[in-house]
């Protein structure tokens, strides 16, 4: 499944589709409604913006969209914040993973909540577990940036996620740090922490585990999820929003400055871009 990437302040939906093509759209849209994407084929055979054409995403697309978008099998109705599935997807069988991947504070955390609530799947939130980590070498005054110091750690470390419901509980050899994690001390240190190979080789088996054990599927969220971790998995998602969008969402979630937000994401970006590992 291949995967595109786009900027938007809206839900977006793009690709080109025949008639009776399966698809994925936006709910409560129209073929004239829907942005075309541009440089694909249009009606007209030419391609460039000018000959983009207009209409719901095939089916064989990944599907770009913002948060608070959920699923249903419905067909689409006027207004609605849906997202349309052939109910002919194999989406119920054991083992089924369906991947969300983007940058901090794109909204992965809040679709990846809503479908698995919709689907009945377990939820996972991968950057959970190297939060966790982090909050542990900062505790024990652990540097961040040796990725030996930070392997040996993990070793020793217990990380555990529990889920239920809409939420997920991570614990830190034992201790609820579901808040804790979520600091903007962690939020600063963690990038160092995932820049590791052997931190994140180790993460990785945890994660797949946890997919395993999870008999009815599970909707998994964090950087590399569809490249690295679960390659195979049956949807791959890529939500993308302008910094300053993501900025204003963090800001709302911790009570702080929108412009101090905005410098911390793009110092998380530069340096998730531009780690060795699973960039």
């Amino acid at each position: 499944m291949r995967w595109r990437r786009t900027r938007s302040s809206a839900a977006t939906s793009t690709g080109g589709c025949g008639t009776g093509s399966w698809w994925r759209g936006a709910r409560g849209t129209s073929s004239s409604s829907v942005p075309g994407r541009r440089g694909r084929t249009g009606s007209s055979g030419r391609r460039g913006s000018g000959a983009t054409k207009r209409c719901q995403t095939p089916f064989r697309d990944p599907l770009l969209l913002r948060a608070g978008f959920g699923i249903s099998s419905l067909p689409p109705a006027p207004r609605g914040t849906f997202v349309r599935l052939h109910p002919g997807f194999p989406l119920r069988s054991a083992g089924t993973v369906v991947a969300i991947d983007g940058p901090a504070g794109s909204g992965k955390s809040t679709l990846a909540r809503l479908l698995a609530r919709e689907l009945g799947f377990r939820y996972l939130d991968s950057g959970a577990m190297y939060r966790a980590l982090t909050l542990k070498a900062l505790r024990e005054g652990a540097g961040v940036r040796d990725g030996s110091a930070m392997a040996a750690l993990l070793a020793r470390t217990d990380i555990r996620l529990e889920t239920g419901g809409e939420g997920q509980r991570t614990l830190l050899d034992g201790e609820d740090v579901s808040a804790e994690i979520r600091t903007a001390a962690v939020t600063e240190a963690v990038a160092h922490t995932a820049a590791h190979p052997a931190v994140r080789e180790g993460m990785v088996g945890l994660q797949r585990r946890f997919a395993l054990q999870e008999e009815g599927g599970v909707v998994v969220e964090g950087r590399d999820i569809g490249t690295v971790v679960f390659p195979d998995a049956v949807l791959k998602f890529y939500l993308d929003a302008s910094p300053d969008e993501r900025a204003r969402r963090r800001a709302a979630q911790s009570g702080g400055r929108p412009e101090e937000e905005e410098e911390a994401i793009l110092r998380r970006d530069g340096a998730d871009e531009s780690r060795a590992v699973a960039p």
